[in-house]
């Protein structure tokens, strides 16, 4: 036989098992039913009925049907009307043999679920911890000095040969051949 016990203003709660059970030692104020018939997710009637049960046994936040797993996530206020709607619906016998001759259906603590007090209709973006700069590039690494620039190189001679040229002469020699140098002739 399966027991609760609700001990004082700290909400901590002991489950009991059974040999062939595993432990729920970390109950929630969210209850997973599984195996729930399909006419549940499918009749509006058998689901007014089915959330009745549970709206009987302590303060529902919310349903949340995922008829493709065949359960359903019941939500409630607090631990405890999770606790206790769960030691009720077991007692009277909820969870027993279905009618249609499907697998009886289980009740199981799942994570807890937060109460949200936002009253924005959308999720706020998170703060960041630190502003990344996408644009200029980084700063250059401590202790980086620029290079210095040299003085431009300028070939006078190269500039005195372009300016003797004439529009007329269709080939010109710039630079004359010197010893083992070749000359540079514009064509």
């Amino acid at each position: 036989i399966r027991t609760a016990t609700v001990m004082d203003a700290t909400s901590r709660v002991t489950q009991g098992v059974t040999e062939d059970d595993t432990p729920n030692v970390n109950p929630s104020n969210v209850l997973c039913v599984t195996n729930v018939p399909e006419v549940v997710f499918k009749a509006e009637q058998a689901r007014a009925a089915f959330e009745a049960a549970f709206r009987g046994e302590g303060s529902v936040r919310s349903f949340h049907l995922f008829s493709s797993f065949s359960r359903v996530k019941v939500v409630f206020d607090t631990t405890e009307d999770a606790v206790l709607a769960r030691q009720r619906l077991e007692a009277r016998g909820f969870c027993g043999d279905r009618a249609d001759g499907g697998s009886p259906m289980h009740l199981y603590y799942s994570a807890k679920h937060a109460q949200v007090t936002s009253s924005a209709p959308q999720l706020e973006v998170p703060a960041r911890p630190r502003a990344f700069l996408i644009s200029p590039p980084a700063s250059p690494p401590v202790g980086w000095e620029p290079a210095e620039e040299s003085d431009p190189v300028i070939n006078h001679e190269l500039i005195e040969a372009i300016a003797r040229m004439k529009p007329d002469d269709i080939v010109c020699e710039l630079v004359p051949a010197t010893n083992g140098m070749p000359s540079i002739v514009v064509e």
